[in-house]
């Protein structure tokens, strides 16, 4: 009598709980494939090389295009080629360090193209020769997962257009030319750069060699993510232009060190939470933390880690704006820099203690009252000068009128002293002019304002060891 054996598809299965329903083993099984199930028929044997390697491009491949929703690649390392991910997808590894994909194609290595809601979690996917190709290629790919995922070596760790909707955790992006890439070349939204709704979560972007994270779109969230030992930038976001922006940018407690410029901004509207940042170290050019151009405002909350042995600073240039709400505390920043287009406003004025701090707030701009502020501190029962506030604010033009307010406090740090005086900087016709004329003082004597804007006033003895100059622009 033959010996015949059921197969999966004539064993039925039914879960437990009420109202499950009837279904065939080889159904179930379906739900969940391994890569391994597809090594070895007949007509391929990629099962080991002879180096002990799975050989995976086409048993990857297999699996992927079963239609089951899951794909576990086992621990171990694969060699493949390229691979395209359907959708509805999950290819799912043991972990960043216990699964590695392995390619040396200068092409594009795991593409989605076109396709929705798919999910890529726990491998390393490694450039075995020099820095080229694409790690992860992404174009009109909605609804994306990636977790616990880490691509080395490639010149676009992970290179994506016109994305909705995509969520970064634990991943890594790192020793190529550019980490993650979200780019387009439109001049309007949803043509053919649209990036939107994307969250990045404790992702890391080191050591590339040109940014570790660009992003021209909106949306986009970065959560305790770290931009380290990048020569050239660690995030760059861009808008289109003054229309189109990239709006709703939040990168909160970022992390940097030993890095070019950190953050530059070009038709963005940013808001920065907290952070420890440092440019590179004495010596190597250091840039600056952040770069602020094109239209752009950002909004920085908490005062950002400056270190004082490493000089860098922030560029604010073509109508862009700069606000903190606490100031740099540690030392003044030489290599900080504001064209006259542009404004950076400090509630707190960066010093040094024993010296005179130039300004180093805002420039005017037609068109808005702008806030300036200077701190002279250790100020003797003398005649000093402030040298910063209202310094090259002259104009060659009709001029500006400014309300320059003086305080501090006496030797008992309890009583609020100093003064109030209405600026006007002007020209004559010929020559750059200044007046000033005294409101209010309370233990300083307003006495005189050059042509440059620099103001002289009398320090009465018992008074403030420090004075804060603030100006509001006062005419457009």
């Amino acid at each position: 009598m033959a010996n015949t054996k059921p197969n999966a598809a004539q064993i039925t299965y039914q879960a437990a709980g009420t109202g499950a329903q009837v279904r065939t083993v080889d159904s179930k099984l379906g739900e969940v494939v391994s890569v391994l199930d597809f090594y070895g028929d007949a007509e391929h044997t990629y099962r080991v090389d002879p180096t002990g390697v799975l050989d995976s491009t086409y048993g990857i491949q297999a699996a992927l295009n079963s239609g089951a929703g899951i794909i576990n690649l086992e621990e171990g390392t694969y060699l493949l080629t390229s691979l395209n991910i359907p959708g509805n997808v999950s290819l799912v590894g043991k972990g960043s360090t216990k699964t590695f994909l392995k390619t040396a194609t200068s092409g594009s290595a795991i593409i989605f193209n076109g396709v929705h809601n798919a999910q890529l979690r726990g491998f390393t996917l490694n450039q075995t020769g020099s820095i080229k190709g694409t790690g992860l290629y992404l174009s009109d790919q909605y609804f994306l997962t990636l977790v616990d995922i880490t691509t080395n070596g490639f010149e676009y760790g992970l290179y994506a257009i016109k994305s909705l909707y995509h969520y970064l955790r634990g991943c890594k992006f790192e020793g190529g030319a550019y980490g993650a890439y979200y780019g387009g070349t439109g001049t309007v939204w949803n043509v053919d750069w649209f990036n939107n709704v994307l969250t990045f979560e404790n992702c890391r972007f080191n050591n590339n060699t040109t940014i570790g994270t660009y992003i021209k779109g909106c949306e986009a969230v970065f959560l305790n993510c770290d931009w380290s030992g990048l020569p050239g930038i660690g995030l760059k976001v861009e808008g289109a232009n003054q229309s189109y922006t990239a709006h709703g940018i939040q990168i909160t407690q970022p992390y940097a060190e030993n890095t070019g410029t950190v953050f530059s901004f070009s038709y963005a509207f940013v808001e920065i939470n907290g952070g420890f940042v440092q440019g590179k170290a004495s010596g190597s050019p250091a840039v600056s933390i952040v770069d602020v151009a094109d239209y752009s405002t950002v909004f920085w909350k908490g005062r950002p880690r400056d270190s004082d042995y490493w000089d860098f600073g922030y560029r604010v240039t073509n109508n862009s704006v700069l606000v903190f709400d606490t100031g740099f505390t540690q030392s003044v920043r030489t290599s900080n820099s504001v064209d006259g287009t542009s404004s950076v406003t400090y509630p707190a004025q960066e010093t040094t203690p024993g010296t005179i701090s130039t300004a180093v707030a805002s420039y005017n701009s037609v068109g808005r009252k702008i806030n300036y502020t200077d701190t002279v501190v250790s100020v003797p029962a003398a005649t000093p000068t402030n040298t910063g506030i209202l310094t090259d604010r002259t104009t060659t033009g009709n001029g500006n009128t400014y309300l320059v307010s003086a305080n501090g406090l006496d030797n008992t740090a309890v009583q609020i002293v100093g003064g109030l005086a209405f600026v006007t900087t002007y020209n004559d016709g010929t020559t750059k002019r200044a007046s000033i004329t005294s409101l209010a003082s309370q233990g300083i004597v307003w006495s005189s304002i050059s042509a440059d804007g620099t103001i002289t006033f009398q320090q009465l003895s018992g008074y403030p060891t420090s004075v804060i100059f603030n100006a509001i622009q006062m005419d457009t």
